[in-house]
């Protein structure tokens, strides 16, 4: 097991596993993930990049990420479990983005109380998305 600092969440976290998966194992587990732009699906997003599950004692994380020039993209992110996984995803984006090679991290979301949380771990929002219904 590895011990990973969990800032947000009391302490640290003990991973008993990181491993690729499959993508159709994948786009299940991010069947709740809703892409804000209102295009991409689970299977689409799972398929963006390299599917991984976290496994801990309170459950696990599966991510998809891929890299772009210098960044670690973050295509999309579920926790499943009892606990609050954003801390325990945003040190191991940025671990794995200094393992790759790249300067930084970068994902999207339409949902402002994650965007809180990754402020807190020094994350910045540097840009906006405008859509328009026609």
């Amino acid at each position: 097991m590895v011990g990973v600092g969990n800032p947000g969440g009391g302490g640290v976290v003990e991973i008993e596993a990181i491993a690729p998966i499959d993508r159709t194992e994948a786009a299940q587990c991010l069947g709740r993930v809703q892409d804000p732009a209102g295009i991409a699906t689970p299977a689409s997003m799972a398929a963006a990049g390299q599917p991984m599950r976290v496994t801990t004692e309170a459950g696990a994380l599966v991510f998809v990420a891929t890299k772009r020039a210098e960044t670690l993209w973050i295509e999309a992110a579920q926790g499943q479990g009892a606990q609050d996984f954003t801390a325990l995803g945003l040190e191991l984006a940025q671990r794995t983005a200094q393992h790759t090679g790249c300067e930084s991290v970068s994902f999207q979301t339409a949902r402002r109380g994650l965007v809180k949380k990754a402020e807190q771990h020094g994350f910045k929002v540097v840009g906006w998305i405008l859509k328009k219904e026609v």
